[in-house]
């Protein structure tokens, strides 16, 4: 699996450690290796979602207030 650059996540919240415990209290087995993988994909994932928020959102420059640029967004 191709490595991503962990710089990109800078503010990483939860640790390998709190994963694994979280996986293993939902009965998934995992070693640290993997959990790094999760990891990464599930960052990568916010990260890409953060960014597609980010652009669907404008800022009004008059009222400085922001508003959704997307029609198919959720409520």
């Amino acid at each position: 699996m191709q490595q991503i650059s962990t710089r990109v996540f800078s503010d990483r919240k939860v640790s390998i450690v709190q994963a694994i415990k979280i996986l293993k209290k939902n009965g998934i087995e995992t070693n640290e290796k993997q959990v790094k993988e999760i990891l990464d994909f599930l960052y990568l994932l916010a990260k890409m979602h953060s960014n597609k928020n980010a652009q669907d959102t404008l800022i009004d420059n008059t009222t400085g207030k922001g508003y959704r640029t997307s029609k198919h967004h959720l409520s």
